[in-house]
C-alpha cells in the first residue's frame, strides 16, 4: 500500500527530471500529487489511502 514517503520518492524524483506537477496535498482520505500529464496530455494522479492526521 503506498504511504506518504512513496509520494515523496515520486515528487522527488519528478523533480529531479523537471516534470511540474502540483505538490503533495491532503486527499479525501490520504495524500495524492495530482497534475502530471501523461504524454497524451491525460493527467495522472498518484494517491495513498493511508490515514492522514489532519495535515
Amino acid at each position: 500500500m503506498p504511504t506518504h514517503s512513496d509520494l515523496q520518492q515520486w515528487r522527488d524524483r519528478l523533480d529531479r527530471l523537471g516534470e511540474p506537477h502540483g505538490g503533495i496535498v491532503v486527499g479525501h482520505i490520504g495524500w495524492v500529487i495530482a497534475g502530471v500529464h501523461d504524454p497524451d496530455g491525460i493527467e495522472v494522479r498518484l494517491y495513498t489511502v493511508e490515514r492522514h492526521d489532519g495535515q
